[in-house]
């Protein structure tokens, strides 16, 4: 693939999500659902899986410690370590693409705000204050903004500021809950969960607010996450009576099931392991 676009394929890359089953572990598969590997035992709710972006450690939200805390999981020594657990949420973290900052929810101070910290948990800043509840970061693939989702509004919408800190920006406009973002590695577009006509659905809008489109039509698709070549989406869907994980191309003209046992909040290593 590399040798025929200039882009290095996503081939040898893994997917990581949440069996959506209790207790509610996060596995490993490769992008055919082969090599399935149950990562974490902890024995209750686990959500938001994402990767470092050198691959060699995931972050996660867990119910361990019976509050929704920050860990980290080391996948060489498979050790686990407390990043953030600040009284109320500490959810949807996400590395920055240089690895050295942290994005996530906290609610410490009240209701859930956007904020950094270091990957040791220690905090950077605080970038939203809305009136609204605040969650869901994803970086641009070039590390100067952040798409997030806010109610500031009334209805959940998804909203882009800078990096480091700043005036937000609506970006979606269309229908009453989108949520969900994850910004393409190519830095173009933005996908997201979209509830049209009482179902969701997975969506793609640029990053300008330009071009917006429907992807999936068929039960209920969410948690979209990106290939690290901008290529393909990884999300779930009911639409075979089961939750699974899915894959199509970015435009949705090819959507095929992958996983072997239900999932759910899929997300793509950005290199192979």
């Amino acid at each position: 693939m590399e040798s025929l676009t200039g882009v290095p394929g996503c081939f040898t890359s893994r997917i990581i999500f949440i069996r959506d089953a209790p207790p509610k572990e996060i596995f490993a598969m490769d992008i055919d659902g082969g090599d399935v590997r149950q990562l974490t035992s902890t024995g209750t709710i686990n959500m938001s899986p994402k990767w470092s972006p050198d691959g060699r450690s995931i972050l996660f939200t867990s119910y361990l410690n019976h509050n929704p805390d920050l860990w980290s999981l080391d996948l060489e020594s498979m050790d686990l370590r407390s990043v953030s657990n600040r009284p109320g949420i500490n959810a949807a973290a996400r590395f920055s693409p240089s690895g050295d900052v942290v994005a996530l929810s906290l609610s410490f101070n009240g209701i859930p705000n956007i904020f950094t910290i270091t990957p040791q948990g220690n905090i950077i800043n605080r970038l939203t204050n809305s009136r609204g509840n605040d969650i869901s970061p994803t970086w641009s693939p070039d590390g100067t903004a952040l798409a997030y989702v806010s109610d500031q509004a009334g209805t959940p919408q998804i909203y882009i500021l800078p990096a480091k800190g700043g005036q937000p920006r609506r970006l979606t406009f269309t229908g009453n809950y989108n949520t969900d973002p994850d910004w393409s590695p190519t830095g173009d577009l933005i996908a997201f969960t979209a509830r049209i006509d009482g179902k969701f659905q997975i969506c793609t809008i640029k990053a300008d607010g330009t071009d917006y489109r429907v992807l999936t039509k068929q039960g209920a698709n969410q948690d979209p996450a990106w290939s690290p070549d901008g290529r393909m989406i990884a999300f779930s869907s009911t639409r075979d009576g089961r939750r699974l994980i899915y894959l199509m191309d970015s435009r949705g003209e090819i959507q095929v099931p992958i996983s072997s046992i239900p999932g759910k909040a899929p997300a793509w290593s950005r290199i192979a392991r």
